[in-house]
């Protein structure tokens, strides 16, 4: 399961990183038995809804979201 899941993380990260948003590589991804983790500060909504739909498309089988909002000035 360990290698599963780093594979898993890493999926997720390119999933992430092919996206239209700046910045959603600090997320932190962490996989766990197909549960997958999202931390860190995303610039809104969509850019959130994005993260996880991309944790879905790699493969997670549940998606664990603790994002929070980014606030420019």
């Amino acid at each position: 399961p360990m290698l599963e899941d780093a594979a898993l993380a890493a999926e997720v990260r390119r999933q992430i990183e092919l996206g239209p948003y700046r910045g959603l590589g600090e997320i932190r991804v962490e996989a766990s038995h197909g549960r997958v983790t999202l931390r860190g500060a995303v610039p809104g909504a969509t850019a959130r809804a994005f993260a996880v739909d991309a944790a879905y498309l790699a493969g997670a089988r549940e998606v664990i979201d603790e994002l929070g909002a980014a606030f420019s000035r």
